[in-house]
């Protein structure tokens, strides 16, 4: 019997593949990931090649952490951001060169120096330049030597020889002796090379010139502050002469001028003789007889024109002031006609 076909569905079979990268080796399975074969990617807030280590707080300066964004601080250290030192003697050990530290201060070893023992012994204590020169430290293990004039090499040991070329002029005969050079002078000439010349005073003479120019010059000096002395004196004596020559001229000005010049008076008093009566006085006795007239004087001024002498005549032509002249009437009367006023009365 032939068997019966039958239908079966026919049903499409999709079959997915999902493939997964491998990562590097040692990769943190859940702080990083890999797209690419042996590669290894950290997640955020952690880091490392292998994403093992935790990316800390951001300024944290001494410290670590054990989770993403955290800042423990180290040991001896704190604050927010681990940047205080608890213990600066402790974590930094500032003495250098094994020195120890008491209390605040560095206890050196036997040849360093310095707050912190940090100046060793120096190679240029043992003074390895020679002949003079001059020791330099380079870096406190080698030295270096700067050399004096007519010396050479690495401590200054070679003296050069300066006569080689010769420096005397005109061919003298040079020596070279400790670094420096002599030449040979001729008479008359001294120096290195023989350019200056000798003085020609020689023994005893030179020491008693010179002893006499040194008592020369103190004798000058003396004589001329004495002649200065002298000079300032005279001035100030005829400053006083002319002062007083001055005062006297002033006084003379202001004395009213009475004299006469060549015995010539300029003012003449004249005293005259007046018969007055006696004046009337009550009656006490009976007169007898009339009484004598009584004379009575009168004091004229008489100015005289005045004389062509010299304006100011000197003071020897000048005769004393004359006193007051009683005279007669017909002196007077003289007078009066010498004056060409002969009824002009005087004024009294």
């Amino acid at each position: 019997k032939t068997p019966t076909p039958f239908l079966v569905p026919y049903f499409p079979l999709c079959v997915y593949f999902v493939f997964t990268a491998v990562c590097r080796q040692g990769c943190h399975q859940t702080h990083g990931y890999c797209t690419v074969p042996g590669e290894c990617k950290c997640n955020y807030g952690w880091r490392g090649s292998l994403c093992d280590q935790c990316v800390t707080f951001p300024g944290c300066a001494h410290g670590s952490c054990t989770e993403p964004w955290k800042c423990v601080c180290d040991v001896n250290w704190g604050g927010l951001l681990c940047d205080k030192d608890l213990n600066f003697c402790g974590t930094h050990t500032p003495c250098k060169n094994g020195g120890t530290l008491s209390g605040s201060k560095c206890l050196c070893p036997p040849g360093f120096l310095g707050k912190f023992c940090q100046k060793g012994p120096s190679p240029c204590d043992s003074t390895p330049c020679l002949n003079g020169g001059l020791c330099q430290d380079k870096d406190g293990q080698t030295t270096t030597c700067s050399c004096a004039v007519g010396y050479s090499g690495n401590f200054c040991e070679i003296a050069l020889d300066l006569c080689n070329p010769n420096p005397c002029q005109q061919g003298l005969e040079c020596h070279s002796v400790e670094g420096r050079f002599m030449c040979a002078c001729p008479d008359g000439y001294h120096g290195r090379e023989c350019v200056s010349l000798r003085s020609t005073c020689k023994g005893q003479h030179c020491a008693v010139s010179d002893t006499t120019n040194g008592s020369l010059s103190f004798y000058m000096f003396l004589v001329g502050v004495l002649a200065l002395v002298t000079l300032c004196g005279c001035a100030a004596c005829a400053f006083v002469f002319s002062h007083l020559h001055r005062m006297r001229k002033k006084q003379q000005e202001e004395v009213p001028q009475e004299e006469g010049i060549n015995n010539q008076r300029e003012l003449v008093n004249l005293i005259r003789n007046v018969d007055r009566p006696v004046p009337l006085l009550p009656p006490t006795a009976p007169i007898t007889q009339p009484p004598p007239p009584t004379p009575c004087y009168e004091e004229i001024e008489l100015t005289l024109p005045p004389s062509p002498a010299l304006s100011n005549p000197s003071p020897a032509l000048k005769p004393a002031h004359a006193a007051k002249l009683d005279i007669s009437n017909r002196e007077r009367e003289k007078l009066n006609r010498f004056n060409q006023a002969d009824n002009q009365e005087l004024e009294v």
